[in-house]
């Protein structure tokens, strides 16, 4: 379904080049360009090796290019400028390369397997037509502009005009963020009627919401997709045990016990990579047992972990450990259950009890993933991770899309009443009644699940019936907010909640910076700014983090109007391709290594398989340097992988493979440009597209494969590029491998 806001296309002047941008509301934006800027662009590389762009590149602004790298610039891919180009940045240096003059050359694809060369840096003038000409058309300004979407529309209800965002109004799955809850989350499915197929069987949707109001959970818009749609939110005992690790015994074959419980091919670093399965041993015990009591043993501990209203640490106690002592205790409550009738010996229940749970479950093919949401803590133990780029605490919610996917078929849920605000209690009679009945199973909670299918490619979703069959205007979207009320208590104050009026307008902006006009001649206001507990604009202290996504249930949009950080690989599985998008304020991109790895929690309490990148302060002592990036891991912790500047943690190669959104800083412009005043900062340029928080050596790779969309500024952080690969820098950039990914053309 296309948006009303489809863009324009591209005046180019030839048919065979008309480009056009046409905007889907769900799913893959179709983007049709590796880098589109709605402003000015700039590619001016602060790596050492050979920047490679591969596809199409505009902007809706100016463009400059420059080199400030020895190994230079290549671009095969048609260029379009809707201003001026050109062979320079429109800000200051970009460090630590050492001069402010390019280095290295830039080329430019004019034919097949033929360059031309960029003209070398002359002044501030933009390059005429007689210096676009070797490039036989390929490279072009004075372009029309296509008039796109801005970032208000991934908010849940724009303020200003009293409307539901789309891509909140269209999700089949929302995470609401609640910082200052008991239970700091809420999660609404949507799930649409599928021939064939059965999933939610009950729960109201409403298409009206109040004025002034935040539309409610179970809101949908009317012009939705789909038939008799269902909504549903999840109760108190389905949110605790979505905290959870999560236990996957494969079922009929060695397919799951591969593709969950071994290293994937093709990935690097994954926490069951880093955590290996193929190193634990069977409990003695569990060989002495039928297989139907391996299963009842294994389902009292499934059982047993959803009663425990706080999250276990997926590597200290699920891996190496053994369960803690009230976890223990129901466990060993359940194992006696009349009902159920193991009938363990009292040494068989002694040595069940005493047993790592991932002994347990490998007896039957069977590991435990991460917790599908998680609140990311710190290194004091609470919530919260310092974010060097923003300079500030982040409160940061994780989502595992692996595990999230597992857990709509294997997860399992103990009440726990119905007020998320309170800390939640499971009695034993309420444990015992879960153990014995089976609608306490999650199953197709979340999305119908597909049929299994043998063609597709191994260890997918797809072919072992776990991906989603919805295909709903193209397939799932996960819309991810904070609400305005962060304690969930109903009240809006401006002190102690997020607000936005009408005194912090946000205007529709000319890529010069100035203001749009509407007819009257008075600036368009795209909405209003909002303020976290009476703090400023655009510093919002709250992200998202989305982690397990190398391989997806479906075709998947993540929309979030706040930060994301986008962990790991993803959408990488050999054969196992997905449209795939990520829609966000801003990104940050973290690597393979940036998960808590290890067999314990480390002393500062930050929890195994969260993210956590941190830069310590010196190789000695304990004490963690308050400007780690992510987490905040001690020197001693880390030991020798501690670089010679002080920094660990080295990134690992990785791999998205997805269409991403986002709103970036422009520069400030130098004199002689047509943008303003001098003495500027850079945004980083393209090859800071994502927000960076590590160490990237020259062996690491960060591997892009997409479409890479900008937006505007940031609506909800002020972000100001810091210059990296310096001794009191957070970061040091990666060599990239940026690329068009053609998959998207067969949307068009």
């Amino acid at each position: 379904m296309n948006e009303n806001n489809q863009a324009s296309p591209l005046d180019t002047g030839t048919a065979q080049s008309i480009l056009q941008m046409d905007f889907k509301s769900r799913v893959v934006p179709l983007f049709q360009f590796l880098a589109f800027s709605d402003r000015d662009l700039e590619i001016a590389p602060n790596i050492d090796a050979q920047f490679d762009l591969t596809g199409r590149i505009h902007s809706n602004g100016n463009l400059y290019l420059q080199s400030y790298n020895s190994g230079g610039i290549r671009i095969n891919g048609k260029i379009t400028v809707a201003e001026d180009i050109y062979n320079r940045i429109d800000a200051g240096c970009i460090l630590p390369m050492g001069t402010c003059l390019p280095v290295g050359s830039i080329s430019i694809l004019y034919a097949p397997s033929l360059y031309a060369n960029f003209p070398p840096y002359g002044g501030t003038a933009p390059l005429n037509a007689a210096a676009l000409s070797p490039f036989l058309g390929n490279v072009r300004s004075k372009v029309k502009a296509p008039t796109v979407p801005d970032l208000t529309m991934l908010r849940k209800r724009n303020y200003s005009k009293d409307t539901v965002g789309q891509y909140f109004g269209k999700a089949d799955l929302r995470i609401g963020m609640f910082p200052d809850r008991q239970i700091p989350f809420e999660v609404t499915t949507i799930q649409t009627s599928v021939a064939g197929y059965s999933g939610v069987v009950s729960g109201a949707c409403t298409t009206t919401f109040t004025s002034g109001q935040d539309p409610a959970s179970n809101y949908i818009s009317a012009d939705r997709q789909g038939t008799s749609p269902v909504c549903s939110n999840l109760n108190v005992g389905q949110l605790i045990s979505l905290t959870q690790p999560i236990l996957v015994v494969a079922r009929g074959s060695a397919d799951e016990e591969a593709a969950f419980c071994l290293p994937l091919p093709g990935t690097t670093n994954r926490v069951r990579d880093l955590i290996a399965y193929t190193s634990y041993s069977v409990a003695s015990v569990m060989a002495g047992l039928s297989t139907v009591q391996q299963d009842k043993v294994l389902h009292a501990l499934r059982v047993a972990i959803a009663a425990s209203s706080a999250p276990l640490d997926y590597a200290a106690v699920i891996n190496a450990g053994v369960l803690p002592v009230g976890v223990k205790a129901v466990f060993s409550n359940l194992l006696q259950d009349a009902t159920l009738g193991i009938g363990l010996s009292p040494l068989q229940l002694a040595q069940v009890l005493a047993a790592p749970p991932a002994s347990l479950a490998k007896a039957r093919r069977g590991c435990f993933l991460p917790a599908p949401i998680a609140m990311v803590k710190n290194s004091s133990g609470t919530t919260g991770v310092f974010d060097r780029r923003r300079n500030r605490l982040m409160t940061v919610l994780q989502t595992n899309i692996e595990s999230l996917t597992l857990w709509n078929r294997d997860g399992w849920y103990v009440n726990m009443g119905s007020d998320p605000t309170i800390v939640p209690v499971a009695t034993m009679p309420a444990a015992v009644t879960s153990l014995n009945t089976p609608s306490f199973s999650t199953d197709k909670l979340l999305f119908i699940r597909i049929n299994p299918d043998v063609s597709a490619a191994s260890n997918s979703f797809v072919r072992l019936g776990l991906g989603a069959v919805d295909r709903t205007d193209g397939g799932l979207v996960l819309h991810a907010t904070v609400n305005d009320n962060l304690s969930g208590d109903g009240s809006i104050s401006a002190a102690t909640n997020a607000v936005a009026t009408a005194s912090d307008p946000i205007f529709k902006l000319k890529p010069d910076r100035t203001p749009v006009l509407d007819s009257a001649g008075d600036p368009i206001i795209l909405d209003y700014y909002r303020r976290y507990k009476g703090g400023a604009i655009r510093q919002s202290p709250y992200g998202f983090a989305f982690t397990g996504g190398a391989t997806l249930p479906a075709p998947l949009t993540i929309a979030t109007d706040g930060a994301a950080y986008l962990q790991g690989d993803w959408n990488i599985l050999s054969g196992g391709w997905q449209s795939a998008s990520l829609l966000a304020d801003d990104i940050t991109a973290l690597s393979n290594n940036c998960l808590s790895p290890g067999t314990t929690t480390d002393p500062n309490q930050v929890m195994t398989a969260q993210i956590n990148c941190a830069i310590p302060a010196t190789t000695t002592g304990i004490v963690p340097w308050t400007g780690n990036a992510v987490g905040d891991y001690t020197a001693s912790i880390i030991g020798s992988s501690i670089d010679s500047l002080g920094r660990a943690y080295n990134a690992a190669t990785t791999r998205y493979n997805l269409a991403t959104l986002v709103g970036k800083q422009d520069s400030l412009g130098n004199l002689g440009t047509n943008r303003g005043s001098a003495g500027g900062g850079s945004n980083g340029s393209l090859s800071n597209y994502f927000g960076l928080l590590e160490v990237w050596p020259s062996s690491s790779i960060l591997h892009y494969q997409g479409s890479m969309l900008q937006l505007g500024m940031p609506l909800e952080s002020n972000l100001v590029f810091a210059r990296g690969g310096i001794p009191t820098s957070y970061y040091y950039p990666p060599n990239l491998n940026l690329r068009y990914e053609t998959n998207f053309d067969t949307f068009l």
